[in-house]
């Protein structure tokens, strides 16, 4: 029974390293707003609120700006008290049972993700990577490694009618094909790279070059599916 999984694409060399010491290798979030790959390239990443131009009004020096005066969609990028700003970003394509899978040709994930890397790590035991991953952030908590950290799914929402507050684990419908958990972390060092490890990963996990991967999703007559990579 399929129950959940996570799946990492990459070069080779990083993926390996991956399963082989558990490497979490997490960028800064200005990388994600300036970084070429358009499937990781995200301007608004971290961005706080959307505002609709029909939802809302601004008034400047006495002037009461709206959408009937022209008044466009705005979004916010700055520290609000709802709204934590993280610094730094890891993210892992996700799939649990549950999940509506809308795909034309019955794949398992978009084939976009592939820009990634030509390497894949499945992690098929998604409950124990969890307990080794708390485990982690809890010895990076008592050496001060960061400040904060905080993982989850992302939500997707539609940005031409969404209004209200944004965050790291809220993004827009164009990126919903990634599927993404994400681990979030605030440190005080906003620009280097930060480096997690969780150990070997090899017993909950398997390594496929892209290039081999099947990627197909079908329904059983009982009501289960067939994931084959």
């Amino acid at each position: 029974m399929f129950v959940g999984l996570f799946i990492k694409f990459g070069e080779k060399e990083n993926i390996e390293q991956l399963q082989k010491e558990g490497l979490l290798y997490c960028n800064p979030i200005e990388f994600f707003k300036n970084c070429k790959n358009k499937e990781q390239l995200d301007p608004n990443e971290n961005a706080t609120k959307i505002l609709q131009g029909d939802k809302c009004e601004i008034i400047l020096n006495g002037f009461k700006m709206s959408a009937e005066n022209g008044l466009i969609n705005t979004i916010i990028s700055a520290p609000s008290k709802n709204s934590q700003q993280f610094t730094h970003l890891y993210c892992l394509f996700s799939r649990f049972s549950g999940d509506k899978i809308e795909t034309d040709d019955e794949r398992f994930f978009d084939e976009k993700l592939k820009e990634f890397g030509n390497t894949m790590l499945v992690i098929y035991n998604p409950i124990e990577f969890m307990k080794r991953l708390k485990l982690a952030i809890d010895k990076a908590y008592e050496n001060k490694e960061f400040i904060y950290a905080e993982s989850k799914r992302v939500e997707y929402v539609d940005f031409n009618s969404y209004h209200g507050q944004l965050e790291i684990f809220r993004k827009s419908n164009k990126y919903e094909h990634q599927s993404e958990w994400r681990l979030a972390i605030l440190r005080e060092d906003t620009q280097q790279p930060y480096k997690l490890y969780l150990g070997s990963l090899e017993d909950i996990s398997a390594i496929m070059p892209i290039s081999k991967c099947k990627n197909k999703i079908t329904s059983n007559p009982d009501g289960s599916c067939t994931i084959e990579f």
